[in-house]
């Protein structure tokens, strides 16, 4: 459906940053099986615009839950299963050492409901070992090591099972097993060159050598829960307990999932989503219930929206500002009265994050601005100052990605002469691998360092900050090679051409949910007239509420958010004048009565 048979450059107005338009290539076997499997032409072309299998490709909607592998494709899950369930049955004292963002919070409940609902573990014997974002950082840290070998003995865990870290801990694993301390490690980021860590008592991660299970793209929280349902397998078949359905655990592992950007292309993804919405929607927890009551329409469902904007983003607050166990305490609230009571605070982190990311953003572009002027022609951008917030740099990192189209670190003080950092990138970069290249070339840089393809965290000397600015330049030249960083918008072309769209179209796009990393939410490019354009906005009028008209006459209304910087802007459209537009389909709600709105991504000549 492409405008035209070339990609075409738009200058976003407000941004004033030229961004090239990539259309999307429909694979037409994938097209053709989707349309014999009854998919409107709407969603057939959103699919086989996204998946090159036609057999995938067909199975993009369905609800076929055979479709998840076993956790005995997943290599050591069935032992992991074992050891844990023998050690509910004996009454061993276990830790739950998760990490602090979304994927680990919600591993964390995931696992706490598991072992104590399922298969009956004492909840007082169970230890909750989350690190601080700040004082402790990612993974099995020193500091968490020193805590737990702090705890007393007759208390300290006995088994320690991880989820959504780990596999880079050797040292810390190592010093724990020698106190007598088991780690069994389950984990989804990459192997570290040396390999898994070797004193665990064993490493379940998909990515790992050797490992049988095909999805490789599955969330911590995920691998988890396959281990997890081994340990119950296992515990059922010896009879210790009674019949439950792991799947019951589904609604923490679709938020972890969503949170953690994961591909949503992947069949085991978007079937761990789609049923997990729906056990969220029926409010089988009161943190769910508490969700729909804060939203502004309480007849919304929670969508893989607000789990990736606003559930989310509340939890990795708490660990940004304050500690990490509120968004447990959340997740594991009791009743209502408990759940609106730890979802306001979720809030109010919420808030104070936005406020110290506004502050961090303003500083950035000062740097950004600098950075352009002693070189025009980097590729990368290194953000650095001593009033950075380490929990806040990897937002600010990701909003100088969208600002910028570069790859991007923010780094912020941290403890013993070390500099923390939080990476994000473009799709064309690799970010872990561009981490290893520096790695391979200056060993005396990093004192940690980890993540994945799309992002990234580390802890530098400080002393190298120069060396790590320049060989990171170098890293991503590398993978570049002659090809050039643009800023682009992935568009599905122009969707008119199919016939007037309406609020159906957006019903029919919409049963294609969820939508994610590799399966994104479809933007598409049209032309349009411009009838009328209202500046609107609560605290200050910086949208644009447009009525707009295409080729064949008909009209839409469409609003274009922060179209403007200021209230004293001029309005960057002209009545009558043709623009070209970059948009997405949705449903305006408004007293009980629904519409089509097109939200206006950019705009140009």
């Amino acid at each position: 459906m492409p405008i035209a048979n070339r990609a075409i450059t738009i200058h976003p107005i407000p941004l004033g940053i030229a961004s090239m338009n990539i259309y999307r290539s429909r694979n037409e076997l994938s097209f053709k099986a989707c349309l014999t499997a009854n998919y409107t032409p709407v969603q057939a072309t959103i699919i086989a615009n996204r998946i090159d299998n036609p057999l995938i490709a067909k199975e993009m909607a369905s609800n076929d839950l055979s479709a998840i592998e076993p956790y005995s494709q997943l290599l050591n899950a069935t032992y992991a299963g074992e050891v844990i369930a023998e050690a509910v049955r004996s009454r061993k004292r276990i830790g739950l050492l998760t990490d602090y963002d979304v994927d680990g919070i919600t591993s964390n409940a995931m696992m706490q409901h598991a072992l104590c609902d399922m298969m009956h573990y004492p909840p007082d014997l169970l230890y909750i070992l989350v690190g601080h974002r700040i004082h402790d950082s990612y993974g099995i840290s020193d500091s968490l090591a020193g805590k737990i070998l702090a705890i007393p003995q007759p208390e300290r865990p006995e088994l320690i099972i991880t989820a959504d870290c780990g596999s880079s801990d050797e040292e810390r694993i190592q010093l724990l097993a020698k106190h007598g301390i088991s780690v069994i490690v389950t984990d989804h980021h990459a192997i570290p060159k040396s390999g898994v860590p070797c004193s665990a008592l064993t490493v379940v991660n998909p990515w790992q050598k050797g490992c049988q299970y095909q999805d490789k793209s599955i969330a911590g929280v995920a691998t988890a829960w396959l281990v997890m349902w081994a340990a119950y397998d296992y515990s059922y078949k010896k009879k210790w307990t009674d019949l439950h359905n792991p799947t019951s655990l589904w609604d923490f592992v679709a938020l972890g999932t969503v949170a953690d950007c994961v591909s949503i292309a992947s069949q085991t993804n978007r079937l761990f989503v789609r049923h997990g919405l729906k056990m969220i929607n029926s409010g089988i927890r009161p943190c769910w219930h508490a969700v729909q009551l804060a939203q502004q329409d309480k007849q919304t469902s929670i969508d893989e929206g607000t789990l990736g904007f606003q559930i989310g983003p509340r939890i990795n607050a708490c660990s940004r500002m304050n500690s990490p166990y509120l968004g447990i305490d959340f997740l594991m609230a009791c009743n209502i009265e408990e759940a609106e009571f730890y979802y306001a605070q979720l809030t109010k982190a919420n808030e104070d994050r936005k406020e110290k990311e506004s502050e961090m953003t303003l500083v950035c572009k000062k740097l950004i601005s600098d950075c352009m002027v002693q070189d025009p022609d980097c590729v990368s951008i290194v953000a650095y100052d001593p009033s950075f917030h380490p929990g806040v740099q990897g937002i600010v990192a990701s909003r100088i990605v969208e600002q910028t189209g570069k790859p991007s670190f923010v780094f912020s003080p941290s403890r013993d002469g070390l500099l923390s950092a939080s990476g994000r990138t473009v799709a064309r970069i690799n970010l872990r691998d561009a981490l290893q290249y520096i790695d391979d070339r200056d060993p005396s840089i990093f004192n940690r360092y980890g993540g994945h393809k799309a992002s990234c965290g580390a802890h530098i000397y400080a002393s190298k900050l120069g060396e790590f600015k320049q060989l990171f330049d170098s890293a991503v030249r590398h993978q570049l090679g002659n090809d050039k960083l643009e800023q682009t918008v992935i568009s599905d072309g122009d969707i008119t051409q199919l016939g007037p769209i309406s609020l159906s179209s957006y019903y029919e796009i919409s049963q294609l949910s969820p939508f994610g990393r590799e399966f994104e939410s479809p933007i598409f490019t049209s032309r349009f007239k411009i009838i009328q354009s209202v500046p609107v906005g609560k605290t200050k009028k910086n949208h644009l509420k447009l009525i707009i008209q295409d080729k064949h006459g008909i009209q839409y209304a469409g609003i274009w958010f922060s179209a403007l910087s200021t209230e004293d802007d001029v309005i960057p459209v002209v009545q009558d004048r043709t623009y070209i537009m970059n948009y997405e389909l949705s449903e305006n709600r408004f007293n009980n009565s629904s519409s089509l709105q097109l939200i206006i991504k950019s705009v140009g000549e």
